[in-house]
């Protein structure tokens, strides 16, 4: 570690000791951790570089932070002002860590505990299809189906998998609740906001693709305007996924446009998990 972020880390460590003593000794500081995730909140009080997740967790405590988001792939570290109604919520994200605050009233102690934890998903294992599956040569099709929310923040994902001649299109993503069919739910459902890589998408297995592309944006071939095309190949699958809000017992329908190109190789799989977090088993 080079001096100065040694400095740094003593520094945030001192802090962190500074405020065991100086926040009421009747109350009781209790960090719950989220794995492989991150919390999209409206209010962002201020990102940081070159931090690991304990000195994240000093700076954010020193800035009364409510919660914050360590993504260790590149030492970010991301303070939440406060939640809101707006917030996206938890997403899906690899190599993240997401941390709230919680005071309760107990001896003065600072602990942390994890209340979920996920394993990577595999990137070799045929993927769930509880939602949707299709494999061959198909022109431009929408597929609808209406899903009851089971859970405040059920994520959508899609699984790609292809031979060397098979390629998969996939675009108009739509979530909406069938009493309001104008409210969209998704960030970027049909990508439109995008040039190269999927805004407000979570993609992930998208190093070991072989030959094939990963998923990527296209203007070529897609049903209109921008559309996710992917062609990574066996035997590797890579996937696409976004969470979105949801009230328990409510129906949604969920609806996409898919195309695929080539032999009975390719495969393509849709699912809906009553959760944001995912491990493929």
């Amino acid at each position: 570690m080079d001096p100065v972020r040694l400095f740094r880390y003593y520094l945030n460590y001192i802090i962190l000791i500074l405020l065991m003593f100086i926040i009421d000794p009747s109350i009781s500081i209790r960090i719950k951790l989220i794995s492989n995730a991150v919390y999209i909140a409206s209010n962002i009080l201020q990102t940081f570089s070159n931090l690991n997740c304990e000195e994240c967790t000093c700076v954010a405590l020193s800035n009364s932070a409510v919660g914050w988001n360590c993504m260790t792939i590149n030492d970010t570290c991301q303070l939440i002002n406060n939640y809101s109604t707006t917030d996206h919520g938890l997403m899906i994200l690899v190599n993240a860590k997401f941390f709230s605050l919680e005071l309760s009233s107990q001896s003065s102690a600072i602990t942390t505990t994890t209340t979920q934890t996920t394993t990577t998903p595999s990137c070799t294992v045929i993927p769930d299809s509880n939602l949707f599956k299709k494999n061959g040569a198909t022109a431009w099709t929408l597929y609808s189906f209406t899903y009851t929310a089971m859970t405040t923040s059920p994520t959508l994902v899609f699984g790609f998998y292809n031979g060397p001649a098979d390629t998969n299109y996939l675009d108009d993503v739509s979530v909406v609740h069938t009493s309001a069919p104008l409210d969209q739910l998704l960030q970027n459902p049909s990508f439109e906001n995008s040039t190269s890589t999927p805004t407000g998408w979570i993609t992930w297995c998208q190093s070991g693709c072989g030959t094939g592309n990963h998923g990527q944006i296209s203007v070529s071939s897609c049903y209109s305007g921008n559309c996710y095309i992917d062609h990574c190949q066996q035997p590797n699958y890579d996937f696409l996924a976004q969470s979105f809000p949801a009230t328990i017992g409510s129906n949604y329908t969920i609806s996409f446009r898919l195309y695929q190109v080539g032999g009975g190789a390719g495969r393509f799989y849709a699912n809906i998990y009553n959760s944001t977090m995912l491990s493929y088993l």
